[in-house]
């Protein structure tokens, strides 16, 4: 069994199946774009964000399917960006026009959209159109659905999101570190704010299919706050983000190749949690290691 495993997860390298070079470059897409656009959200301590709009996707997607009745992912992708969309929106109004903290309007958003989402998913489910639909299989991934169709709207999203970044880079900095210069500056912070949260709903979005909705956070998140412990400068932070993703990425899609029945959401994680774990470690700017070295000396 050991070797029959050990074989697979070999094979799995040599890429002589199209759909695991497919599900490979899917996931080190993936793993890339939603560390990249989740750090800016991480730095700005807005970690809850993405969590938010991840679990608001849910009902969009279920939206989708009832309305038009077909299951390609691009139709599923629009649901899923629509009802992130109406989330931002929800929750950019509870902030600034119901004057509700930032963290109660994030909880109310994040619960009321997800409750919504496992309502209809629960009430499809139950007639055979439903049955035979598949979403449950959003809520935790599957990579290995991912088509040469698929990845190519993925690499667009991410081409994206890449390109927002570098060419905006400055005046991002300026916004997350810096506020007072960026708005003595002339530059708009809240149409800033509004473009992260965007590339955040793209990153939700093109995220599903790897890690599903309820993981996604962990995908946004922790490869920041891996990098952390690494740097502390913004683009070698993005660097080191966007690559713990894409190892993360690469390394579960190889077991759900080996282990077909293996979710590829929870590896990701898994990962993920590894990674973490050794940046807490051994982080040359804040691991405990460098710190404990430090004090001794």
């Amino acid at each position: 069994m050991n070797a029959t495993l050990h074989e697979s997860l070999l094979a799995f390298w040599r890429l002589d199946d199209p759909n695991a070079l497919w599900v490979l470059a899917g996931a080190c897409l993936l793993g890339a774009l939603a560390a990249v656009a989740g750090g800016f959200a991480v730095l700005q301590r807005r970690a809850l964000l993405g969590d938010a709009l991840a679990h608001a996707a849910l009902p969009g997607v279920v939206i989708a399917f009832l309305l038009t009745g077909s299951r390609d992912w691009p139709v599923l992708l629009g649901g899923a960006a629509a009802s992130s969309l109406l989330g931002m929106l929800a929750l950019d109004w509870l902030t600034r026009r119901a004057h509700i903290r930032q963290e109660a309007a994030l909880a109310a958003v994040l619960t009321s959209f997800f409750a919504l989402g496992i309502v209809l998913l629960t009430w499809l489910q139950k007639n055979p159109v439903g049955m035979q639909a598949g979403l449950d299989k959003l809520l935790f991934g599957q990579a290995a659905a991912l088509t040469l169709d698929d990845l190519r709207l993925l690499a667009l999203l991410a081409l994206a999101v890449f390109g927002s970044v570098v060419l905006l880079l400055p005046r991002l900095r300026w916004v997350v570190f810096d506020p007072l210069h960026a708005r003595a500056s002339g530059a708009n912070e809240a149409a800033y704010h509004r473009l992260l949260t965007l590339l955040l709903v793209l990153a939700v979005v093109t995220g599903m299919q790897l890690v599903g909705i309820v993981l996604m956070a962990a995908l946004l998140l922790i490869p920041a706050a891996a990098a952390r412990f690494w740097t502390d400068r913004l683009g070698s932070l993005l660097l080191l983000s966007a690559l713990f993703g894409m190892i993360a990425g690469a390394l579960a899609a190889n077991v759900s190749h080996a282990l077909p029945r293996m979710p590829t959401g929870p590896w990701v994680v898994v990962f993920l949690a590894l990674i973490f774990a050794a940046s807490l470690l051994f982080g040359r700017a804040r691991g405990l290691l460098r710190a404990s070295s430090r004090q001794g000396s």
